[in-house]
C-alpha cells in the first residue's frame, strides 16, 4: 500500500461509509471498525 497523501485518501478497499438516506456521507470508519462499534451512528442516521 502506498503512503496517505491527504485524509481523504482511501488505501483499502474495506473502508466502511456511512451514507445517509439522500446519498450524502455521514463518516467513514476504518477496515478494520466492526460495524457494531458505529451501530449508534447508524441508529441516527436512520432516525432521521
Amino acid at each position: 500500500m502506498g503512503s496517505v497523501q491527504k485524509d481523504s485518501d482511501i488505501l483499502w478497499n474495506f473502508t466502511k461509509f456511512l451514507v445517509s438516506k439522500d446519498g450524502t456521507s455521514v463518516r467513514r470508519y476504518a477496515p478494520t471498525t466492526d460495524p457494531k462499534d458505529f451501530e449508534h451512528d447508524i441508529e441516527n442516521v436512520l432516525a432521521q
